[in-house]
């Protein structure tokens, strides 16, 4: 079987696409904040160029050894923020449904793996290509329109806790009482 993704392979139509999501800041002292909604318009609103960053999520859906690598990716690119970012997870689409509903728009996705830094070295990295005479506001607001009507988001689990007071943890469970076999 062939490496998943090879470098010169076009997207397939069973293929799933994440655009990483992260956490937004909200306003101190107002508990009265309503909560925000899953996926918004703001996932997907991207000034710097047309070409909207997603992950490949798997050859035939969602693959979780990819989704992990990806997820670890995304947790380093969140924490080199300026200001730091939480990482909360995907929002995904399957290529063919995405392909279905945009045909017409002019959009269109391409692969677009990047090489540098371990840390920032994505093989799973693609682009959706989107028309440039539709505002940065339109574009994200379709996109979040497709993502919602034919995907998802799918949440990255939390990271477990390490080093010393897991350790302790650890130490201290083995001595819980309902662990005993008295």
């Amino acid at each position: 079987m062939a490496r998943y993704p090879r470098r010169d392979a076009e997207i397939g139509d069973p293929e799933h696409l994440g655009r990483r999501r992260f956490k937004r800041a909200r306003l101190i002292g107002f508990p009265s904040q309503e909560a925000e909604p899953a996926l918004t318009y703001l996932d997907f609103l991207d000034e710097r160029d047309y070409n909207i960053s997603t992950d490949r999520l798997g050859p035939n859906g969602i693959d979780t050894k990819i989704k992990d690598r990806l997820a670890l990716l995304a947790r380093a690119s969140a924490e080199s923020r300026v200001p730091k970012m939480v990482f909360l997870g995907w929002a995904n689409v399957q290529v063919k449904k995405f392909l279905k509903e945009a045909r017409g728009h002019r959009y269109s996705i391409k692969p677009d793996p990047i090489s540098g830094a371990e840390s920032e070295d994505n093989e799973f990295h693609a682009v959706i290509c989107c028309p440039t005479d539709r505002t940065h506001l339109e574009v994200a607001l379709y996109l979040c329109h497709v993502f919602q009507k034919h995907g998802g988001t799918i949440d990255a689990e939390a990271v477990p806790a390490s080093g010393p007071v897991k350790s302790a943890l650890a130490w201290l469970m083995q001595f819980a009482p309902w662990r005993r076999k008295d």
